[in-house]
């Protein structure tokens, strides 16, 4: 009896680290596009870097739709001594927050811009996916409390977008499963192997 109760409890065990391991990033979702801010390194560091992924861009959830370039994008500084931003590729980085006409240079944020306002068409395709790497560095303390807001300002046939202005929550990047999901597959074919021994003592 003893033997299947830890059978069972082992793969239990092993089944929620394997669903933890395998769970969706936790993401921001707005006008029908989807916003995840991943680290892809640790927080517990003054400098940590980040991966702004978007997607559902101009597909059939996209409320605005004709979307074809992002302009920029910019978060708050609450809750961290916050110093330097270093840009995603083609980005400058300015102080401040943004309104419709881009980075405004006012407020609590940091805003990511290019250096010119991006054409309006073509439209990106149905679906379309995009992904902006950058870093942020503090005086001082780390980045693992940040909870920041996120504003976007998108360039397309619309005149002027939803800028979203909402928190944004940070998840990491899921690790394959194979490596980090090991201990949790280890667990559960060591509650397998527990109840199989039971049930060929009965047997016997």
């Amino acid at each position: 009896m003893r033997a299947a109760k830890i059978g069972a409890l082992g793969i239990a065990l092993g089944l929620s680290v394997l669903l933890e391991l395998s769970s969706p990033a936790r993401a921001l979702t707005a006008d029908g596009i989807t916003y995840t801010l991943q680290n892809t390194s640790p927080l517990n560091a003054t400098t940590a870097s980040f991966d702004l992924h978007i997607s559902g861009i101009n597909g059939p959830s996209d409320t605005e739709g004709g979307r074809s370039a992002v302009h920029a994008f910019a978060f708050t500084t609450a809750g961290i001594n916050f110093s330097t931003a270093t840009p995603p590729a083609g980005f400058n980085s300015v102080p401040g927050g943004l309104n419709s006409g881009g980075c405004d240079g006012s407020g609590g944020f940091f805003c990511f811009t290019t250096p010119s306002l991006p054409p309006s068409s073509p439209a990106l395709a149905a679906n379309s996916t995009l992904d902006f790497l950058f870093s942020v560095t503090v005086s001082s303390g780390t980045l693992a409390t940040w909870t920041p807001d996120f504003k976007i300002d998108w360039v397309g046939s619309k005149n002027n977008y939803d800028l979203v202005s909402l928190p944004i929550t940070i998840s990491p990047i899921p690790a394959p499963i194979v490596g980090a999901g090991m201990p949790g597959l280890v667990i559960a074919c060591g509650g397998l192997l527990a109840l199989a021994r039971r049930r060929r003592q009965r047997i016997v």
